[in-house]
């Protein structure tokens, strides 16, 4: 199930690690990816101010990703990794259901805000808004897709 609004969001810092891959390393990305940036929460004493997402830079070959947990605050990024997901009016799909069902309700976000003729803006990204370790069903898991619009 997958639902569509436009709302307003804000700019978030996040702790990042950029990653250029092909299809079939994706997902060995994500495994190694996600661990390695909560160890470097640790190493700056700050704690997620939201859940994980992956923003998608370039979608070829290679596929060009950036993946990031929202803090609060990068005081000092020392060369490691920080950026800022950007805020503004965005278009959200809320995806429940499993991980396999996300390029399809973003091809149908993105087909849905054409339709309505807004203008994409800059990286798509999805937020892992449930934690897989926390919730085992797959069809339970909620996933937030988000298109800036101009």
């Amino acid at each position: 199930m997958t639902d569509f609004e436009i709302r307003t969001i804000a700019a978030r810092p996040a702790v990042v690690s950029h990653h250029a891959t092909d299809l079939a390393g994706f997902a060995r990305v994500v495994d190694r990816g996600f661990p390695a940036l909560y160890d470097r929460l640790g190493e700056l004493r700050v704690g997620p101010a939201g859940p994980p997402f992956i923003r998608y830079l370039e979608l070829g070959d290679p596929l060009r990703v950036q993946l990031g947990v929202p803090v609060a605050a990068v005081a000092d990024d020392d060369g490691q990794g920080a950026d800022v997901l950007p805020g503004g009016r965005a278009a959200i799909a809320r995806h429940v259901g499993a991980y396999d069902g996300l390029e399809a309700a973003g091809r149908a976000l993105h087909a849905w805000v054409l339709q309505r003729g807004e203008t994409p803006a800059g990286s798509f990204w999805e937020s892992y808004v449930t934690d897989p370790g926390e919730e085992p069903d797959p069809a339970r898991r909620v996933t937030e897709i988000v298109i800036p619009l101009r």
